[in-house]
């Protein structure tokens, strides 16, 4: 990643590509709700900021965790730009394009962070219970109330894993 300028970091994890104006401001308050220790073992994150209609494309992730893969992202100017991912490596990868508010997109970011640390990830796509688990991180960590909040449709597994999050914490 020598050759390319990071817009950011988190914990010194470096962020690369582009993020949505609107969501620059974000990745501070993303570093002060987690711990160094969350971060350590990623490589790098890659934001993206192509805008995507998501009437049309309603199966999109707003983000992956990847431990191999090659990239190749795409800017809402048009310009594209190549990662690639080693192996052991691992990168979180952001489509900041499809967030209208900032709650969702720092759920998304904490989400894939969650399956970063979690420790029965399989290797293969996530399960069930993996999905549950990275939601349920990021329940910990955003909170509404402290981010603007918009009505959007939530990931698979979001009411459920709010359903696990209510019963552990509203004791």
């Amino acid at each position: 990643m020598q050759d390319k300028t990071p817009i950011g970091h988190i914990h010194a994890v470096p962020v690369y590509g582009r993020l949505p104006q609107r969501f620059v401001g974000l990745l501070p308050k993303i570093e002060a709700i987690t711990s160094p220790n969350e971060w350590s073992g990623l490589s790098y994150i890659v934001c993206c900021d192509e805008d995507i209609d998501t009437t049309v494309h309603q199966n999109i992730a707003g983000g992956m965790y990847l431990r191999h893969a090659e990239l190749n992202v795409k800017y809402s100017d048009g310009t594209e730009e190549y990662f690639y991912i080693g192996e052991g490596r691992p990168v979180i990868y952001i489509e900041g394009g499809l967030h209208r508010s900032d709650y969702w997109f720092a759920f998304d970011f904490i989400h894939e962070l969650g399956h970063h640390n979690d420790p029965d990830l399989p290797i293969e796509a996530p399960t069930v219970e993996a999905e549950l688990f990275a939601h349920t991180f990021a329940l910990n960590r955003v909170i509404k109330d402290d981010f603007q909040f918009e009505d959007e449709t939530p990931p698979m597994y979001y009411k459920e894993a709010n359903a696990i999050w209510d019963r552990e914490n509203k004791q």
